[in-house]
């Protein structure tokens, strides 16, 4: 209810500049994937990652293929932020 009354934020999601990776399950029963797809037309350069077989829940079988899907944005996300200086190239906690 709180999200209803809250309005849309669809409009906001075009500012982020962050390398953004949606996971929505096809077979989701509560969230339609319609939901998922906008999102990433709305984010300036979302990817997206679509199981056919997951519900709401991550199930077991599911942990590979995501984890997959993951670290290749990671890797993605971490050439881009160095492509463009905003980093000095791979992975770091930011912690020394």
């Amino acid at each position: 209810m709180a999200v209803r009354l809250s309005g849309s934020r669809y409009g906001r999601l075009a500012n982020l500049r962050t390398p953004t990776l949606i996971i929505h399950g096809k077979a989701d029963p509560l969230v339609p994937i319609a939901h998922g797809r906008r999102l990433v037309e709305a984010i300036p350069g979302a990817r997206a990652f679509w199981p056919d077989d997951m519900g709401h829940d991550i199930s077991e079988h599911l942990v590979g293929s995501l984890v997959r899907e993951m670290v290749k944005h990671f890797e993605y996300a971490t050439v881009g932020a160095t492509l463009t200086g905003l980093v000095d190239g791979g992975l770091s906690s930011g912690v020394d």
